[in-house]
């Protein structure tokens, strides 16, 4: 990929643009504060950047003992979605890993200020340096070893953002199922999100007969990281397939990106270079690659 175009998308998800129509006393009330009793509020100040919210810290006081919050605040029917998914999707992740993510303590609606919704957990300070490449692809595999479905099903009982877009998950019997399924609803939102595009519409089908992040040109958690993660979790069979398992994956992210950057072309472009490497790769989808299998045998 081209340098200039690495540093723009990287610039792209780290600048500030605007904060999602929140008005800017959401971090300047204490109104979430009524989820601490017997705090003592000891002052609230802007914290981080979003693209989509308004974020914030909350110093607080107890019993003498200093506590500090974060606080996340968003606007409208969508805001509060993303609010309660947050909070719901951070529960089961510190229900499983405590240690991984703050603690939640709520979200809800402010009584203050209209259609502005929080969430609010305990705050971590965050850096711009990258995890420890032994301890967080450790964490990692460790979350996807004691995280599972409670009834062996592929997907989620809470609608997810990338973002401001929402992905509804639903449940599949298996993860073709779900991926596929889930997969071409995305393509419709990037669809209208960008303008109809006949050449994506054309590559959808032989992509689809073929049946992650860290992939990601602008993710600095790279390929090093990925080798590290399966020292602990190791890669699925046909381990031969992996390298184009996780670039179908990253296709996926791509789509999203598209939708939620839909102002650069560049994410529309990288999208259908993906879909082309990989309709070219296996121009005779799933049944030549069943072939290739039992030849292999």
């Amino acid at each position: 990929m081209n340098e200039n175009l690495r540093k723009h998308m990287e610039d792209e998800h780290t600048e500030n643009t605007g904060e999602g129509g929140v008005p800017l006393e959401a971090i300047q009330a204490v109104d979430p504060a009524s989820f601490l009793p017997g705090s003592e509020i000891m002052g609230i100040s802007a914290h981080g950047a979003s693209f989509w919210t308004r974020t914030a810290r909350l110093d607080t006081i107890l019993d003498g003992a200093k506590q500090s919050y974060f606080l996340k605040t968003s606007f409208g029917e969508l805001g509060n979605t993303m609010m309660s998914s947050e909070y719901h999707c951070m529960n089961k992740i510190h229900a499983v890993m405590p240690d991984l993510v703050p603690k939640t303590i709520a979200w809800g609606s402010y009584s203050s200020i209209p259609d502005v919704h929080f969430f609010l957990a305990d705050f971590r300070p965050m850096t711009d340096e990258l995890p420890d490449i032994e301890a967080f692809p450790a964490k990692m595999a460790e979350l996807h070893r004691s995280a599972t479905s409670p009834d062996g099903r592929f997907g989620f009982d809470v609608t997810t953002f990338h973002g401001e877009t929402p992905i509804e998950h639903g449940w599949s019997d298996t993860w073709e199922d779900y991926f596929s399924r889930t997969t071409k609803v995305l393509f419709e939102l990037e669809q209208d999100a960008q303008g109809a595009n006949e050449e994506i519409r054309e590559l959808m089908v032989p992509f689809f007969n073929e049946l992650a992040v860290w992939r990601q040109p602008w993710n600095k958690i790279g390929k090093p990281y990925r080798m590290q993660y399966h020292e602990h979790f190791p890669m699925s069979q046909p381990q031969g397939d992996y390298d184009d398992r996780n670039a179908l994956y990253a296709t996926r992210v791509n789509i999203l990106d598209s939708i939620l950057y839909k102002e650069n072309p560049s994410y529309r472009e990288m999208l259908i270079s993906s879909m082309k490497e990989l309709v070219g790769k296996f121009p005779g989808g799933l049944e030549e690659w069943k072939s290739a299998q039992i030849d292999r045998l």
